[in-house]
């Protein structure tokens, strides 16, 4: 039975959100020359409403992130008190409607939008965020799903955008992870909602023409 996401997720499933992360994390800090990220996270769309409606089910720190976290007082670990929170972003849908682009922050250069609750910045100092959205198998397509993130102090490595489109593909081990264990809620990208309006555009004059044709036979 999959399980719905957040209200069946129990802690066996929150324990081993957190052990692919906690891999995730250090596969970046081997692709980033050794540097840690600061923290890592993962969102999935909610089982059974509209999309995008984004759930945290992981936030995995590095030890450097714990230590920049305490260092400012704020004691609580993201992944705790953040787990199953449903705050939507701007940043969210982004991933979203442009599933196969890494979204890059510089928040030297960029501002967070008014959805965001900068906790990256009020908590770590961070000051370069990547995200991307998850694929996975939704019947016949490969839909966005969720995100991946990670959060830096300095520039990452080119290197770590590599990995992180890797971990996001419907064919990653992490992705057949979530696959066999969530009931995972597909969105359907800017890119896709435009060829469907197209699509429905030119249908009724298809038609049309077509009828036209059979009064002539």
């Amino acid at each position: 039975m999959l399980v719905k996401i957040p209200g069946g997720i129990t802690h066996d499933e929150f324990i081993l959100v957190r052990d692919h992360l906690a891999d995730f994390l250090r596969g970046i800090k081997t692709f980033n020359d050794e540097k840690d990220p600061l923290w890592v996270s993962c969102r999935l769309n909610e089982t059974g409403k509209p999309a995008p409606c984004p759930v945290f089910v992981g936030w995995v720190e590095s030890r450097t992130g714990m230590e920049r976290r305490k260092a400012k007082g704020n004691f609580p670990d993201p992944g705790h008190f953040r787990f199953g929170d449903t705050h939507n972003s701007t940043l969210y849908r982004e991933c979203l409607d442009e599933p196969e682009k890494l979204i890059l922050r510089n928040w030297g250069k960029d501002r967070a939008d008014a959805t965001s609750k900068e906790c990256g910045t009020r908590f770590y100092n961070e000051n370069h965020r990547r995200s991307i959205a998850i694929k996975a198998k939704i019947g016949s397509e490969i839909l966005p799903v969720g995100t991946l993130n990670s959060a830096f102090g300095e520039e990452p490595s080119a290197r770590v955008n590599g990995l992180m489109q890797k971990w996001a593909k419907a064919d990653s081990e992490f992705v057949e992870f979530i696959q066999k264990t969530f009931e995972l809620n597909g969105y359907y990208p800017l890119s896709k909602r435009k060829r469907s309006n197209r699509r429905s555009k030119v249908r009724p004059r298809q038609l049309r023409e077509r009828d036209r044709n059979a009064g002539k036979r």
